[in-house]
């Protein structure tokens, strides 16, 4: 499994706190824990200084080519709205960077960054073929925001778009039990979707036998002149100082005069002065607190050694690294009994409530003044602290990211893709609707009600609704699963009321829906919603941010005002509520119900169908491929039958497969025969045809082989199971009808190999025996791995950002082009349409040239009319300046033939006679367009009434790479 492992918490300000120390830590056991996986880290090219640093750390670990560095045009820090342009096209800039190392599963080490900073993290932007798995510290705006995301739009903006970035990842690895449980509780995520994988310290953090000297040296440079309380980490409200100093204020007076408190670490100036205030107002001096600014590692270290006491009175914390590094360092610990600090700490009695100043006061009392409490927690600490392993850590994340590796995973040419294109699925969904005001608005919601069903005809439909409700909720049998709850009460002048432990039945008795709508348009039910763990929520809006923020679809609303009518109140209620049905994001599958061509029969594993024909040349895989593909399949002992296809005899003998017993060769079948044989396999190969069309429409997983005859965007199979294997040609659609007539001999086919094809199947037939026939299954995860190459990545990425491109400064656009050439090294495109190829003979028919002064086409050749002719053709690359430009012409008469090309000579010789060959110096060729002028001085009418003035009948043309004297046949 290749994992690829985004860094950027360890580049951006998060390298000087926990985030930056976590996210080197985990990596670096993530690599020596990799065993039979391929990683690879990828740092941020805007973050110039910190490349160096982070590379060094895995000098003993991973080859230097392991280490990667993607660019975008910057700045792009979110806080500053000139930004907002190249920050947008970063996001997409990165996700193809990402693509194109071909990943099993990305892992982003810390995604709320870039509002300060150019940092760039996001997750579906540019498409959502590549999982992802985040590693989750907390959800501390959401769950308690402070005064900048209680106040600022910008704040909120970047907050929901991460939140957005993470909800649309596969997979959480929480940090600590506290929180993968604010995962649970907020995001709607599975069980199985976030995983505790925990923490630890650093083996740097441990105990030093330092000398009294030492210890002086380091506290005079740090301006500590007596025994200290310790605190490090960040400064923000969550962290909780104020309440920290006023405590240590409380302290005994002999207490104070014998410690000072030290804030270890770099802190913002303002919260530094904020902190100096607050102990002002305490009755606290200057001396009595330190602030040491920003910290090598090994001062850290002395000071973790040195401290008489560590505390950590934080409000909310997702692991909480530095009590277990302080534990590490041989000191006493205390801290808050919020979230994760009681995992972490791991000792009641060294706990305190961080909201009571007086509780915190004592604790630290306790801690500096009673020598039995504080043996205890030294001695627990010693221990304690080796709970916690990186090693441990590592080996968690891999194995939840094991559910991402296929074993089966098989290689493919380096420019083919592997392409899912299904479009029409039967998948089961779980919908749930909620209805719990009275029966009137329950009669008055039938409609909207039975338009959901119908939009979701495979779906199963739940509701949850008053209990007076369930005699007519069970009669419409519209639902699978009813379910009541008396939120209101049934004389609708009562007040609505609610009690925690019944709602929080409620919420526990709901499986996780796809879907969750509340068809009531009045705000005071959809805090139901908002606890609801669906992937998408639909309701009207509360204006109140908090609930509005957890719906992924607000419609909007009027509030109710005492004698005022607003539009809603002359809208009625029944469509009110069908707006909330049709507010839910569209599909294709909305509606449909396809029938069925015959009766449904369990495909026989192990077999696959092969339809090698299209009816088109240009559109078919070489005969001599099949061939070579139905004997490794025979051979193939999990491959117990092969279907072979064709329209009639004539077709099948185009074909000389090896007699085995395993192939069964069906001709001429009329549909219903041809529908009951091909629903029985399990895999079908097929050109763009029908015959894979059918089979997709069969539920068979469809590989389909395509050419440039068509796009895969317009033709490819699109039922159920279907993927395409094709390679990116700018010339296509070509539309041509047979080989010859590609000037690029169908490049977009002959790239596709044998072994490609095979492994497909190969990897097929195993996704489909591991998930059996049942489609719900194998549509949680695909059949076949998409396969992306480089040049398909790069169209998609140049796609994404045209709009943006109209947008953007010349400055971003010429950083843009250096960009994507960085990024992508290998991309290629594949020869236009306009394109010449090198060593490919074209004949006088030839729509590559253009031909200037030259009659039209006659059925051997065409004529120059007068005295002067030109072709003019695009070249892909570079001749080398032995080769040349040959012209296979017929002169009438001897002929001088002076030739240039792009205005430079290139040939002047007097020719005679037919199928001559013309060879004109090629060191004049350029990439791009081309001309060859002639001057025929000799030119002159035929004599035979025909009134032109002909010198050369053109025959063919060709650009030869080899030396002048090689042939063109």
């Amino acid at each position: 499994m290749r994992i690829v492992i985004d860094m950027q918490g360890a580049q951006t300000g998060s390298r000087f706190r926990g985030i930056g120390r976590y996210t080197l830590a985990l990596a670096k056991a993530i690599v020596r824990n990799r065993d039979r996986h391929d990683v690879i880290l990828v740092l941020n090219g805007l973050f110039p200084d910190t490349i160096a640093a982070i590379s060094r750390e895995f000098d003993d670990l991973l080859p230097a080519g392991h280490i990667r560095v993607w660019s975008a045009p910057g700045p792009v820090r979110e806080e500053q709205s000139a930004n907002a342009l190249r920050r947008e096209m970063a996001e997409k800039i990165r996700e193809a960077f990402l693509a194109d190392l071909q990943p099993d599963v990305v892992l982003i080490t810390s995604l709320f960054e870039g509002l300060g900073d150019d940092a760039v993290g996001s997750v579906g932007a540019l498409n959502d073929t590549i999982p992802t798995a985040v590693v989750l510290y907390d959800l501390i705006p959401l769950i308690s925001p402070d005064e900048h995301f209680r106040t600022s739009p910008l704040h909120q903006d970047w907050y929901h778009r991460k939140i957005a970035s993470l909800r649309r990842s596969k997979k959480l690895l929480a940090i600590s039990e506290s929180a993968r449980g604010e995962a649970l509780e907020m995001l709607d995520v599975g069980e199985r979707d976030v995983v505790n994988i925990f923490g630890a310290c650093d083996d740097f953090f441990r105990k030093l036998d330092l000398s009294d000297t030492d210890r002086r040296k380091t506290w005079a440079k740090l301006g500590i002149d007596k025994p200290f309380v310790m605190y490090t980490g960040g400064a923000d409200a969550t962290k909780n100082l104020h309440r920290l100093v006023s405590a240590y204020a409380q302290l005994p007076r002999k207490v104070r005069e014998n410690h000072q408190i030290v804030f270890a670490g770099k802190m913002p100036e303002g919260h530094v002065r904020d902190l100096q205030s607050t102990a002002r107002k305490n009755g606290l001096s200057d001396r009595d607190m330190v602030f040491t600014g920003y910290l090598h590692d090994d001062d850290l270290l002395k000071l973790y050694n040195t401290c008489s006491l560590f505390v950590f009175p934080s409000l909310h914390e997702g692991f909480g690294l530095p009590p277990l590094e302080a534990m590490a360092c041989g000191a006493a610990v205390i801290g808050a009994n919020v979230t994760s600090l009681p995992e972490v700490i791991g000792l009641k009695e060294a706990l305190f409530d961080p909201y009571s100043v007086t509780e915190i006061s004592a604790k630290l009392k306790q801690a500096l003044t009673d020598a039995k409490f504080r043996a205890r927690l030294l001695e627990h600490g010693r221990t304690h602290f080796k709970t916690f392993s990186w090693d441990e850590t590592a080996r968690r994340a891999l194995s939840a990211l094991q559910d991402f590796e296929r074993a089966n995973k098989s290689p493919i040419s380096p420019r083919v893709n592997v392409e899912r294109t299904a479009l029409f699925e039967t998948r089961p969904q779980r919908i749930l609707a909620l209805k719990l005001d009275h029966m009137g608005d329950f009669i008055l919601a039938i409609p909207a009600l039975a338009k959901l069903k119908a939009r979701y005809p495979h779906a199963t439909l739940d509701i949850v609704t008053g209990s007076w409700n369930l005699p007519i909720a069970k009669q419409l049998g519209l639902f699978d699963q009813i379910y009541t709850y008396d939120y209101f009460k049934r004389k609708s002048s009562e007040p609505p009321s609610i009690t925690s432990e019944k709602f929080d039945t409620l919420l526990q008795s709901l499986p996780k829906y796809d879907i969750a709508v509340d068809l009531r348009r009045q705000a005071d039910t959809r805090f139901v919603l908002a606890r609801i763990r669906a992937n998408t929520k639909v309701g009207y809006e509360t204006l109140d941010p908090e609930i509005d923020s957890r719906l992924d679809v607000v419609i909007r609303t009027y509030p109710d005002i005492p004698f005022r009518i607003t539009p809603l109140n002359r809208t009625s209620i029944s469509r009110q509520m069908l707006k909330v049905v049709d507010a839910i994001p569209e599909s294709p599958n909305d509606y449909l119900r396809l029938p069925a061509l015959c009766a449904k029969r369990d495909a026989v594993p192990g077999t696959v169908a092969v339809f090698p024909k299209a009816g088109s040349e240009s559109r078919e895989w070489a005969v001599p491929n099949y061939v070579a593909l139905v004997k490794r399949l025979a051979d193939n002992s999990d491959v117990k039958q092969i279907q072979l296809y064709f329209a009639n005899s004539t077709e099948a003998a185009e074909f000389a497969f090896e007699k085995n017993e395993k192939l069964d060769i069906k001709i001429g079948l009329d549909f219903s025969a041809l529908v009951q044989s091909l629903s029985g396999n399990t895999v079908c190969i097929a050109n763009n045809s029908g015959g894979a069309h059918l089979a997709s429409y069969l539920g068979l997983t469809v590989i389909g082989i395509y050419s440039g005859h068509e796009l895969t965007s317009e033709w490819a199979p699109q039922f159920n199971d279907s993927y395409v294997i094709h390679r990116e040609a700018q010339c296509a659609p070509c539309h041509g009808a047979r080989r010859e007539d590609c000037p690029h001999e169908l490049f977009c086919l002959t790239s596709i190999s044998v072994d490609d094809v095979y492994g497909q199947t190969v990897e097929a037939l195993d996704g489909r025996r591991a998930t059996t026939n049942d489609l719900t299954q194998r549509n949680k995860r695909s059949t076949l791995a998409v396969r992306r190459s480089t040049d398909s990545i790069v169209r998609e990425l140049t796609d994404a950002l045209a709009p943006l491109i109209a947008k953007a400064s010349d400055v971003d656009l010429v950083a843009l082009s250096v960009t994507i050439a960085n990024n992508h090294p290998g991309y290629t495109p594949a020869p236009s349409a306009t394109c010449i190829s090198p060593g490919k003979l074209l004949n006088h028919r030839s729509m590559l040239i253009d031909w200037s002064g030259f009659s039209g086409v006659e059925p051997q050749f065409r004529w120059t009319d007068g005295n002067n002719a030109s072709m003019s053709f695009e070249c892909p690359e570079t001749i080398a300046p032995a080769g040349t430009v040959i012209v296979i012409v017929d002169t009438l008469g001897p002929q001088r033939v002076i030739a240039h090309i792009n205005g430079l000579p290139a040939f002047d010789e007097i020719k005679e006679g037919s199928h001559v060959e013309l060879k004109l110096r090629a060191d004049t060729l350029r990439v791009g367009t081309n001309t060859v002028t002639f001057s025929l001085p000799d030119a002159k009418a035929p004599g035979n009434g025909d009134r032109r003035e002909l010198a050369l009948a053109v025959r063919g043309f060709c650009l030869d790479i080899a030396t002048a004297d090689t042939a063109v046949a």
